[in-house]
């Protein structure tokens, strides 16, 4: 059964919420709004797909750099607000591709001392799995890093409440 776009229509608060944690202006917004998100058939191994206005929190492991944050496991830049892209043209998350933000229940240990763990939140469509979900949208709600790091030049360099774990 196909479901109407009005369904999964990207409601107001959605955007309120976007463009009060980010910088992209309104008609990026409204681009992104206005995408076609009507989930398609599920794989046997993703859990059923649904719409999040109030969002899953979640953590993931991510590397520090100079220049600010990257995926600990795609290795790409990432922003403390965003929207999940994909190289194919479907929606994101899509059941039968890989594309979205993950994030488990479970706080994870990470593995260097370049790693941080990051709280986030997901919103929009989300994708449970066995390990955790992967999401449209993600906002990094705060980092646990190595004592041993300079938590007030963190803080200030990357935006966002740091602290030890």
């Amino acid at each position: 059964m196909k479901r109407s776009k009005n369904e999964f229509d990207r409601s107001s608060a959605l955007r309120d919420f976007y463009a009060s944690t980010s910088g992209h202006s309104l008609a990026a917004q409204e681009a992104a709004s206005n995408r076609d998100h009507t989930p398609f058939g599920k794989r046997s191994l993703s859990l059923p797909v649904e719409w999040s206005d109030e969002g899953i929190t979640g953590w993931k492991i991510v590397r520090i750099t100079r220049k600010g944050l990257v995926s600990a496991h795609a290795g790409t830049p990432i922003q403390l607000t965003t929207f999940a892209e994909c190289r194919e043209d479907h929606p994101v998350p899509h059941p039968l591709c890989g594309c979205g933000f993950y994030a488990r229940p479970t706080k994870p240990q990470p593995g260097r001392s370049t790693e941080a763990i990051a709280r986030v939140e997901l919103r929009g469509t989300i994708i449970e799995h066995d390990f955790g979900w992967r999401g449209e949208f993600q906002r990094i709600l705060h980092l646990e890093v190595d004592p041993g790091q300079t938590l007030p030049e963190l803080r200030n360099r990357l935006h966002v409440e740091v602290r030890p774990w």
